[in-house]
């Protein structure tokens, strides 16, 4: 099979050119590949129109390689004139995601999500690696341990999982909690600190097992949570942070 088009002017374009042309030849040739890595591997052919047309008008790529757009296509799209902040978007669960983290060589993202899945992705291809089953309800935490070799998730469903990072085979399943598990760590030694599930939030109530704690006045309620030990953190839309911590 020949090369890609596209692709091969990528790698062979600007060569005798020096200096800050090729800078940003090369940095914008990254910026393409990378934020187009899921039309790439799923479909190829759409970089002859799709991964063209929705590139930022002062995209070098897209001014050299614009002759392949389809002719049948008389109006293109406004798009911005830059590249944003966004390298990549990640696709693959099938319901919210709560919980990231990369492992500590950064070569791993691995995302938690409501449908009861942990995904591992190539932190540098954005495909996915594996897609971990096995917790009964959404995953709201996940973690590695310091060597990488481990990745431990906590569920609605009590339980925290030790998955092996290489295989995704599941090592231990730890039950114990009487809630769901908002937060995992490990400690510098490698140890799980799962944090508790006894404390959570239930309708408006902070609460402890079935004891309610704290009634949560409207401007202090919020949808997304995270818990470290007793420490409880409420994410809120304006922006604001607030923690508690009970004892």
């Amino acid at each position: 099979m020949g090369c890609n088009p596209i692709l091969c002017g990528i790698l062979t374009s600007g060569k005798d050119n020096k200096g800050p042309r090729l800078q940003a030849f090369i940095h914008d040739a990254k910026r393409f590949a990378t934020y187009n890595g899921s039309i790439i591997e799923e479909a190829p052919l759409q970089l002859y129109s799709s991964s063209i047309i929705f590139a930022p008008e002062t995209s070098v790529i897209k001014n050299t390689f614009k002759d392949p757009i389809p002719h049948w296509i008389r109006r293109l799209p406004k798009v911005e004139s830059f590249w944003g902040p966004v390298m990549q978007t990640l696709e693959g669960h099938s319901d919210w995601v709560w919980a990231v983290a990369f492992s500590p060589d950064g070569r791993l993202l691995a995302s938690g999500s409501g449908d009861g899945t942990v995904k591992l992705w190539d932190a540098a291809t954005g495909t996915v690696r594996q897609s971990l089953e096995g917790h009964s309800d959404r995953v709201m935490a996940v973690a590695f341990s310091p060597d990488g070799r481990l990745l431990a998730s906590g569920s609605d469903d009590g339980t925290v999982k030790l998955w092996d990072a290489a295989t995704g085979t599941v090592r231990q399943s730890l039950e114990g909690h009487s809630g769901r598990v908002w937060a995992v760590a490990f400690s510098p030694d490698g140890r799980l600190a799962p944090g508790s599930g006894d404390i959570f939030v239930k309708g408006h109530w902070v609460t402890r097992g079935k004891e309610n704690l704290l009634w949560l006045p409207p401007d202090y309620r919020a949808d997304i949570l995270a818990l470290r030990g007793n420490i409880l953190v409420l994410c809120h839309v304006s922006g604001r942070v607030t923690l508690l911590d009970f004892h």
